[in-house]
C-alpha cells in the first residue's frame, strides 16, 4: 500500500493511550510510552504517502467524518528509556493518527504495558 520506497524504519515511542479490538487500535493523547514505528520518507514524496495513509486511516476525506486524525507528534528511540528523558530529548516529530471518536464507546479497551516492558504496544511481537 505504500506509494513509496522508506528511507528508513526507526523502532520509536511516543505518548499517548492505546486500545485494542480485535481488528484494529485506537490511540489517543495520554501519558502512557507507546512503542511502534516511524517510517521516515523523503520531502518530496510526503504529500503522496500522506494522501495515501489519509485514505486508508479515514482522514482528512473531503464530505466525509473522520475516523482518525492526523496530528504531529513527539517520537524516542525505543533504546531511550522514558524514566527521565525530557520533552528536549525528543529525536524528531512525526505523523501519527489518533482515534476521531470515544474509542470505549467504539467498543475499544484501553490497553497498559506487560510485565516485562514499560511501553504499550498493539501488536503480540512487541516488547
Amino acid at each position: 500500500m505504500w506509494p513509496c520506497i522508506p528511507l528508513a524504519v526507526r523502532p520509536v515511542w511516543t505518548l499517548g493511550a492505546l486500545f485494542d479490538r480485535s481488528d484494529y487500535p485506537a490511540m489517543t493523547s495520554g501519558t502512557d510510552c507507546v512503542s511502534g514505528e516511524r517510517w521516515d520518507f523523503r520531502h518530496p514524496e510526503m504529500q503522496q504517502v500522506l494522501e495515501v495513509l489519509d485514505a486508508i486511516e479515514g482522514a482528512n476525506q473531503p464530505g466525509l467524518p473522520d475516523l482518525y486524525r492526523r496530528l504531529v507528534v513527539d517520537t524516542w528511540d525505543l533504546a531511550q528509556e522514558p524514566d527521565g528523558v525530557a520533552q528536549s530529548d525528543a529525536t524528531t516529530r512525526a505523523y501519527i493518527y489518533h482515534y476521531a471518536r470515544d474509542p470505549i464507546g467504539d467498543g475499544f479497551t484501553p490497553m497498559s504495558a506487560g510485565c516485562a516492558s514499560r511501553f504499550v504496544c498493539w501488536s503480540a511481537s512487541c516488547e
